[in-house]
């Protein structure tokens, strides 16, 4: 037995200096400038989110919302969106283990996803300007020119749709202006950390704008490799973004969109924690053969101590280029507004990772992942004294191919091969008898010797070819009603029906021995998740709500299948959430304080299954939905303007999740807890102008 954690990195901390090349383009008015003395005397700032699929006030909107304006970014001097995590209540966040530098694995209120086989799907959606991101891997986005980043916290699956069962993260850029202007930027720090970013704001004619993005991270490894001094946990990323933004009329809008992304870094590091000893099992069958062949034995003695280095030696790689375009297109007709969002994006991947911290393949994988996507979103809405409404029509289309080469107790296979004969014993012999001497008594595991079936048995290294697509329609909508002059009701809901196509194809890598010949499977979904809401608003600076919200996580396969059984598909997960919560401004809008209490009904977990099969004693690992739980919590946080030039912030998240139901052979148990979900967040902070 080994156990190994991955890490992610620490802070680098840097310094930087930026360089106004011409006038910037002026702030939205929405986003009013806190570091000015003479606009915080006004009190805290205001801050317009689109929560809703539309522009309203913070305070107007009844979600647990933590929003980020490109002021409250910069001052926090963030590179990537992961690293807000630590300024928002209930969000967890980690960078880099299994599946490379650039993926994010979120959580909110307990609920998201770390795993990132094909086969799964991220529990919270990412947005982009509308534009959905469907796979965790490629998902980590550098921060560069950003206008808006909110944190919706709770199922948004009425509007957001699949995947928004923990909540969403909707990212807004810096869309062209009409005056010219850009700037130069660069941060240095720790870790030899040398970042630049350059933008240009360019009116083209009287109609049509023009903006360019351009960002460099380079960072040297956190951790180093002691077999050969290769960095790990390193940063080496180019990202640049074109906007175009052409305004015909005064009712029509229309934006259109490319950016591009290139990493070229090394893995992020595994350390050892612990070894068995002394060693059973595999472990001290690889160590008496391959190990000792090679004189290199997987002990305690590869313990570093280090929270960083290690001793592995295999790849070290963790490329990927993302690219894509969207079109967006924004118009009035008569008293209606309608959106139309195009987009087209795709993903290559090669990333490695190895968990044993030793130099030979023990536990090694290399995955190339390619991905494609098309989404296309069609939203009409309206609004009169009493009602706003929205609805709308989503299609998307995805397709993933993957290659995962996975070397676990690597060369055992050819070690047994080129023995003389049937020589090693797998378990103890009878007294008396010998597997060298032939005297062992027939069906005992002899191994050894070209050809020896026994020998296959012991071919764990495997190679998987994988391949999904998917399609998903939706019809969604959501009224907001007018029922006082102070009380609004909100009802809404999101029907969705998907269909996956999905094969394996699993092979013993050296011996070519078919775990799983090319199997393909398909299976649909539907989903209706409906909110209903209701919020009172008893003075300009105070909102209370209510809402019960239902969300959904999509279904699948087990992309690390061996058999047709395992293949089986799971269905997709859900929640039914309660959530109580209140919006408010004090002290003459000097102090801004909102908080919400939720409690999840969460079931349908997607959980991994060990389990006999009753007819062939056959172990099966499946995924099933095996689970469920109840999470209850909440989140406070605080913004106060002391003085004209002193503001403090402070957020507070609590979170109690606990399984009510776990199926028999589940990787956990109802004792067990949430994977990558602390009891508290916390965080604060003040700036002084």
């Amino acid at each position: 037995m080994i156990r190994s954690i991955h890490v992610a990195a620490p802070t680098c901390a840097g310094i930087t200096l930026a360089v106004t090349l011409a006038a910037l383009a002026p702030r939205p008015a929405h986003a009013l400038d806190a570091a000015d003395p003479a606009a915080a005397a006004s009190g805290v700032e205001e801050v317009i989110v689109t929560a809703r699929k539309r522009e309203e006030r913070l305070q107007d909107t009844p979600v647990s919302i933590t929003a980020f304006t490109a002021a409250d970014i910069e001052r926090r001097a963030e590179s990537n969106i992961g690293e807000l995590a630590g300024f928002v209540p209930n969000l967890s966040y980690t960078i880099g283990g299994a599946n490379g530098g650039s993926a994010a694995q979120l959580m909110i209120r307990g609920i998201g996803q770390i795993d990132f086989a094909i086969g799964k799907e991220p529990g919270v959606a990412m947005y982009v300007d509308g534009v959905y991101l469907s796979r965790s891997v490629g998902a980590l986005l550098d921060i560069v020119d950003l206008e808006r980043v909110e944190v919706l916290r709770g199922p948004q699956g009425s509007l957001f749709g699949r995947n928004a069962i923990g909540g969403a993260i909707n990212v807004t850029t810096v869309k062209p202006g009409k005056d010219f202007g850009g700037s130069v930027s660069a941060t240095v720090g720790r870790f030899q950390r040398l970042d630049g970013r350059v933008t240009l704001n360019a009116p083209l004619n009287d109609a049509l704008y023009l903006r360019l993005t351009g960002a460099r991270q380079k960072r040297d490894g956190i951790g180093k490799r002691l077999t050969d001094g290769e960095d790990l946990g390193d940063i080496n990323s180019t990202a640049g973004r074109l906007q175009l933004r052409w305004v015909p009329g005064a009712d029509t809008e229309i934006n259109l969109a490319a950016d591009y992304t290139h990493r070229n870094e090394g893995s992020y590091p595994a350390v050892l924690l612990a070894v068995a000893s002394p060693a059973t099992g595999v472990l001290a069958l690889y160590n008496s053969t391959v190990g000792a062949a090679a004189g290199k034995l997987l002990t305690p003695a590869l313990i570093t101590g280090s929270r960083y280095d290690n001793y592995t030696a295999g790849p070290n790689v963790n490329d990927q280029t993302i690219w894509g375009t969207n079109a967006t297109v924004e118009t009035k007709i008569a008293d209606l507004e309608f959106r139309s969002i195009t987009a087209y994006r795709k993903l290559a991947a090669r990333y490695s990772r190895e968990t044993d911290g030793y130099q030979l393949p023990y536990l090694d994988v290399l995955n190339d992942d390619h991905q494609n996507q098309f989404s296309q979103e069609l939203q009409l809405s309206g609004t009169t004294s009493r009602l706003r409404w929205i609805g709308g029509a989503y299609f998307f289309n995805e397709v993933s191919d993957g290659v995962s080469d996975s070397r676990i107790a690597s060369g055992i296979f050819d070690y047994l091969q080129a023995l003389p004969g049937p020589v090693l014993p797998l378990a103890p012999p009878p007294p008396g008898t010998s597997c060298a001497a032939g005297t062992t008594p027939p069906g005992f595991p002899c191994a050894g010797g070209y050809g020896n079936p026994i020998n296959v048995r012991l071919d764990n290294d495997r190679t998987d070819l994988i391949h999904q697509h998917t399609r998903s329609y939706a019809l969604f909508g959501e009224a907001n009603v007018a029922i006082s002059a102070r009380t609004t009701v909100t009802l809404g809901g999101r029907f969705t029906s998907e269909r996956k196509e999905f094969s394996l194809d699993s092979t013993r890598t050296a011996s070519s021995v078919k775990l799983l010949p090319l199997t393909k499977v398909h299976d649909s979904w539907t989903n209706f998740s409906p909110k209903a809401g209701i919020d009172v608003r008893w003075s300009e600076d105070l909102m209370t709500y209510l809402t019960i919200t239902r969300g959904f996580k999509a279904g699948g396969f087990n992309a690390r299948a061996r058999n047709a059984t395992e293949l089986e598909p799971f269905s997709p997960e859900t929640v039914l959430t309660y959530e109580l919560g209140i919006k408010s401004t004090w002290l003459d809008r000097r102090l801004r304080a909102n908080a919400a209490a939720f409690y999840n009904d969460y079931t349908d977990i997607q959980v991994l299954v060990v389990q006999a099969d009753p007819n062939t004693g056959q172990i099966l690992n499946r995924v099933e939905n095996a689970g469920a739980a109840d999470v209850r919590g909440f989140e406070l946080e605080l913004l106060a303007q002391v003085t004209s030039r002193l503001e403090l912030n402070a957020g507070a998240g609590y979170t109690d999740a606990k399984f009510t139901r776990v199926a028999p052979g589940s990787e956990f148990t109802v004792h067990s807890r949430f994977i990558q979900t602390p009891d508290w967040t916390l965080n604060a902070g003040l700036q002084y102008t």
